[in-house]
């Protein structure tokens, strides 16, 4: 079941504590969608000139309704303040180191053709001119 709340941001500190209060969870739909909440409700409740309770009530609010950790909202708050916004990090794709050249690969083609495609365990002894790599 989705709920899509309106207004969220207007609640007091006190009516906050109430709302965490309640035995309900929340989670958000995407990682944008819940930083752009988080970060509408932090402007919204003028977040940097509360007081330390109250901070900390729009803390767990925020934690509970995103669906997100409190060292996790704690980190995006520091990026509020320091960036004056909140943005998705989409890091690059891990790759693999490429170790083989290939005058490497068309030497283990030569092998396997060599030796009638056997399997590479039984080909793995020392070739000389290769600059004393195993294959």
């Amino acid at each position: 079941m989705w709920i899509r709340m309106e207004n969220s941001q207007a609640l007091t500190p006190e009516r906050m504590t109430e709302f965490l209060s309640a035995g309900i969870d929340f989670s958000g739909q995407s990682r944008a969608e819940r930083y752009a909440w988080v970060q509408s409700t932090l402007a919204e409740q003028r977040y940097f000139a509360m007081g330390k309770k109250q901070r900390g009530a729009v803390r767990e609010r925020l934690a509970k309704v995103a669906g997100l950790s409190l060292p996790q909202i704690s980190r995006l708050i520091r990026s509020y303040r320091q960036n004056g916004e909140i943005q998705v990090h989409v890091g690059a794709p891990r790759r693999f180191l490429v170790k083989s050249t290939r005058e490497d690969l068309e030497l283990l083609i030569e092998v396997d053709r060599a030796h009638q495609r056997l399997s590479g365990p039984a080909i793995r002894i020392p070739i000389s001119g290769i600059d004393g790599r195993m294959l």
